[in-house]
C-alpha cells in the first residue's frame, strides 16, 4: 500500500473511446463502467 501508481492514455481505434494503463496491476478493484449524462449512484465512483 502507499505505492505511486501512474496511468497513460492511450488512443483506441473506435472514435471517442481511449484506455488506460497502469503501471502496476490495481487488485482488489472491480470494473466500472460510467456512461455520459448518467448519474453515479451509491457510494460511487470507488475509492
Amino acid at each position: 500500500m502507499g505505492r505511486p501508481v501512474s496511468v497513460i492514455e492511450k488512443p483506441t481505434a473506435t472514435p471517442g473511446v481511449v484506455r488506460f494503463e497502469t503501471n502496476r496491476a490495481l487488485t482488489g478493484t472491480g470494473h466500472e463502467l460510467y456512461l455520459r449524462g448518467e448519474g453515479i449512484r451509491g457510494e460511487r465512483p470507488p475509492m
